[in-house]
């Protein structure tokens, strides 16, 4: 079962995550991939672009530096066409991995949540610091940018410009420092139940917690719940970016999903695959 998210009192900072929670591919990751293969006349469909996009996460060794652009090229050319064999894709791999590669590494292909904006500024105008950590390469300020909310954020602590990455302490501690907030003042959201960060009131330093799989550092995405038109950008969750109002549960972990911004829980269940950024 889930952890219930304690609110600090008072509130001052608020930190959320990025790719998943604030923003994904447009129209959405697996739709993106159909329509950049078509455009190299090969056919697929969607639910088996899925498929083997959860097939090749379960099996990706995730990189550790991110702020090396030739080890994330290298990674994710090699992760694209670990799909792309799944689909039984006889044509140039490389050639079209490398399309995929430049299509979703492109700032413009990235689009905010239809209900990022308004809970962002809802949130400003009480006064609350906004903050983002992700584990995201440094291109995701640009992506802010373009989508006109890069003003709301105090601080960016993304994983690509730091060189540290959650859930290491590191990232967190430089967030809170960068918001010049203690740890009892803030609270933060992230897509991954795995690397969902409680910034506990008093508690003194940065803590994270499992919501659930605790043996697991990288839960099966077997029961993971999502609406039909998931999302997953390179580095986000496999199955779910657009959010329904609907509850749904997780015949695994009995984990309840609703309305991220209804409820402030992601329309997921906690035993969804963890993204290398989150």
């Amino acid at each position: 079962m889930s952890n219930p998210t304690v609110i600090p009192r008072p509130l001052e900072c608020v930190f959320l995550d990025a790719g998943n929670t604030l923003l994904s591919p447009w129209p959405s990751f697996e739709r993106r991939l159909v329509q950049v293969a078509s455009e190299h006349g090969v056919s697929f469909e969607e639910a088996e672009v899925e498929a083997a996009i959860m097939a090749a996460d379960r099996e990706a060794v995730w990189p550790t530096d991110w702020t090396d652009p030739a080890t994330q090229r290298e990674f994710w050319f090699g992760f694209y066409i670990s799909v792309l064999d799944r689909l039984g894709h006889s044509g140039d791999r490389q050639e079209l991995a490398g399309a995929l590669y430049e299509t979703f590494t492109d700032p413009a292909s990235y689009r905010l949540f239809e209900d990022s904006r308004p809970a962002l500024e809802a949130l400003a105008a009480r006064g609350l610091k906004l903050g983002i950590i992700s584990n995201f390469e440094p291109w995701l300020e640009d992506v802010l940018r373009l989508e006109g909310v890069r003003e709301l954020f105090s601080v960016l602590a993304i994983s690509g410009v730091l060189g540290v990455a959650k859930p290491q302490p590191a990232i967190f501690q430089t967030a809170l420092d960068k918001a010049g907030v203690e740890p009892g003042a803030a609270t933060s959201g992230a897509s991954s139940p795995t690397t969902r960060t409680l910034f506990r009131r008093g508690s003194g330093s940065p803590s994270w917690h499992r919501s659930c799989c605790p043996g697991s550092a990288r839960p099966t995405p077997s029961c993971a719940t999502s609406s039909p038109t998931g999302s997953w950008p390179p580095g986000s969750s496999a199955s779910s970016s657009r959010r329904s109002s609907s509850a749904t549960s997780c015949g695994r972990c009995s984990t309840t999903s609703t309305s991220a911004w209804g409820s402030g829980t992601p329309t997921r269940c906690s035993c969804a695959p963890t993204p290398p950024w989150c």
